[in-house]
Protein backbone atom coordinates (compact mmCIF):
# COMPACT_ATOMS: atom_id res chain seq x y z
CA UNK A 1 0.00 0.00 0.00
CA UNK A 2 1.20 3.68 -1.15
CA UNK A 3 -0.14 6.27 0.96
CA UNK A 4 0.12 9.94 -0.96
CA UNK A 5 0.03 12.94 1.60
CA UNK A 6 0.07 16.42 0.13
CA UNK A 7 -0.84 18.89 2.94
CA UNK A 8 0.65 21.92 4.72
CA UNK A 9 1.77 20.02 7.17
CA UNK A 10 3.59 16.61 7.92
CA UNK A 11 1.22 13.87 8.21
CA UNK A 12 2.67 12.41 11.28
CA UNK A 13 -0.60 10.83 12.01
CA UNK A 14 -0.15 8.17 9.10
CA UNK A 15 3.60 7.92 10.16
CA UNK A 16 2.39 7.11 13.52
CA UNK A 17 -0.28 4.60 12.32
CA UNK A 18 1.94 2.28 10.30
CA UNK A 19 5.27 3.08 11.64
CA UNK A 20 6.00 -0.81 12.33
CA UNK A 21 4.49 -1.93 9.35
CA UNK A 22 6.82 -2.48 6.47
CA UNK A 23 4.07 -3.18 3.68
CA UNK A 24 3.16 0.62 4.00
CA UNK A 25 4.98 3.26 1.89
CA UNK A 26 4.48 6.98 3.09
CA UNK A 27 5.27 9.97 -0.02
CA UNK A 28 4.47 12.83 2.29
CA UNK A 29 5.31 16.33 0.87
CA UNK A 30 4.52 19.05 2.52
CA UNK A 31 5.57 23.08 2.93
CA UNK A 32 7.52 23.44 6.38
CA UNK A 33 7.22 27.33 5.73
CA UNK A 34 3.85 28.04 5.49
CA UNK A 35 2.47 25.73 9.05
CA UNK A 36 2.49 26.67 11.87
CA UNK A 37 1.70 30.28 10.82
Amino acid sequence: VMIIDLDAHQGNGHEMDFSNDRRIYILDMYNPGIYPF
